[in-house]
């Protein structure tokens, strides 16, 4: 809303220090249908400060998978924020489309 996220980056810049929530609605379509792994980082100023990893079977058809991040991270005016996916460890993932996105908010201000 105000400028502070870049879309073309992934990257949320605080406005001010304090402390934010973020959260990350990401959805996985997997397109054999089978079984599938990858991980995703939180990263402040491009370090990892928390990881996460996932797995699973797509079945009954389905071949895609919902998934809810969320954190809580001190900032400093200025530091940035973005989650990434270092590596899938299945071939042919896809990440993202129309049910994903990317939220945050000033929880406490220093």
């Amino acid at each position: 809303e105000n400028g502070n996220f870049d879309p073309n980056t992934g990257r949320f810049t605080a406005p001010v220090s304090g402390r934010y929530s973020f959260g990350l609605s990401l959805m996985v379509y997997d397109p054999s249908g089978g079984e599938y792994y990858y991980r995703i980082d939180m990263q402040r100023d491009g370090s990892t400060i928390h990881y996460m990893r996932y797995s699973g079977t797509m079945s009954g058809g389905y071949k895609n998978d919902g998934r809810y991040f969320t954190t809580e991270v001190d900032l400093n005016r200025g530091q940035y924020v973005q989650y990434y996916i270092p590596n899938a460890y299945s071939s042919g993932l896809l990440y993202g489309g129309s049910q994903s996105y990317f939220e945050g908010k000033l929880i406490k201000a220093n």
